[in-house]
């Protein structure tokens, strides 16, 4: 076995946490885990996750006034696995999420994909295997 023994966790930098964190639990279903200030690194985050899962995405806001670029660059994307992936695509749809793309993408494994953005920019991908 490897060094790593699994992934435990994304942070996704936030231009607003409350903004961020009301579209991860609201539109995606996560649950907010523990939410915290930590003055010697300047952030405020929430850690996050889906209900029965222990994989956390955090968020983090900078409390100081350094310059940040929001969008693409922070990491490539956070998978989100989905039962059915056109419902889903459909139901944030209908609250105002604009994907990036017009149809899912079939890579043929027997799975689909497709992306869209966070409230800050970020990257994001509903997943169907």
């Amino acid at each position: 076995m490897g060094l790593v023994k699994k992934v435990d966790h994304v942070a996704v930098i936030a231009k607003d946490l409350d903004e961020s964190a009301r579209f991860y639990t609201g539109l995606l279903g996560f649950e907010v885990k523990a939410r915290m200030e930590i003055p010697q690194q300047h952030i405020k985050n929430a850690l996050m996750s889906v209900p029965g899962d222990d994989f956390v995405v955090e968020l983090v806001q900078f409390t100081d006034d350094r310059e940040y670029y929001y969008g693409d660059g922070m990491f490539e994307v956070v998978a989100l696995k989905v039962d059915d992936l056109y419902a889903a695509r459909d139901e944030l749809i209908s609250k105002g999420v604009e994907f990036l793309m017009d149809e899912p993408v079939d890579p043929g494994d027997g799975g689909k994909f497709i992306f869209f953005r966070g409230p800050a920019g970020e990257k994001l991908e509903l997943v169907e295997k």
